[in-house]
Order: structure tokens, then sequence, then C-alpha cells
């Protein structure tokens, strides 16, 4: 797990405690998932399942699986498993950018406004550590 340490020097160690690092290194690692999850199903590719390289026994093996819609029970054929893959692909890909754009834009984007106002509005010690916390 990738963490951030800081050694905060005097006197902004009495605004940004070790207890407050720590929420930042949550926040750090929940965002790092997103961007990984996102990158993961942005480079995500099936020319592994369709390519020449691959047999037709080894694209089987690797596709086990049976169409529901069909009595027979017969396998899918591997145009239809990797037009599936495909489609669930973009589904992913549909939930998790809202999912990133959400967070950034809405969450972090709008409280970073915020806080700064808040912040610019203070006038003494004890506001910017209750603003920060």
């Amino acid at each position: 797990c990738i963490q951030m340490k800081y050694k905060v020097p005097w006197p902004v160690d009495m605004i940004i405690s070790d207890r407050c690092q720590q929420l930042y290194n949550n926040i750090f690692t929940f965002l790092l998932q997103i961007k990984r999850a996102k990158y993961s199903v942005d480079e995500l590719r099936f020319e592994d399942l369709s390519s020449q390289q691959v047999s037709h026994q080894q694209r089987s093996s690797l596709l086990q699986e049976h169409d529901d819609d069909d009595d027979g029970g017969d396998t899918l054929s591997c145009e239809t498993r990797i037009h599936r893959c495909h489609l669930l692909r973009f589904r992913l890909l549909y939930f998790v950018n809202c999912l990133h754009s959400y967070i950034m834009t809405r969450i972090l984007h709008s409280t970073g406004l915020e806080y700064i106002s808040l912040l610019e509005d203070a006038t003494d010690l004890e506001q910017v550590i209750r603003v920060h916390r």
C-alpha cells in the first residue's frame, strides 16, 4: 500500500496532526484505487481472445461458459463471448468514469473551494484549526 509521509514543521503541526495525516492517507488511497480501476478498465483489451495465435481449444477453455438463453446447453461462440466482454467493459467504463468524475468535481473541487473560502475568512489560529478539522 502506498502511503505519503510528511514531517510537518512547527507551527503547522498544530493544524495538521498525525490523525489528519492518516485521514489524508485514507483519502489518497481511495483516490488511487479509483484511478487504478479507471486505468485498468481503460487499458483492457480482448485481442488475445481473438488472435490467430490462440487455438480454438485454448479459446474454449478461456471462455468456458454456457448461454443461459439456449436450452441446448451449447457453449457460446467465441465472437459472442468477446462481444459480451466488450459490452461489460463499456458498462464498467461508464460506471468508473462517472464515479471518478463525481468524486473529482462534485466532492473534491467543491469541498476545496468551500475550504479555501472558510480559510480566507479565518481571523485567528483557533479558527484555522477549526476549519481544517
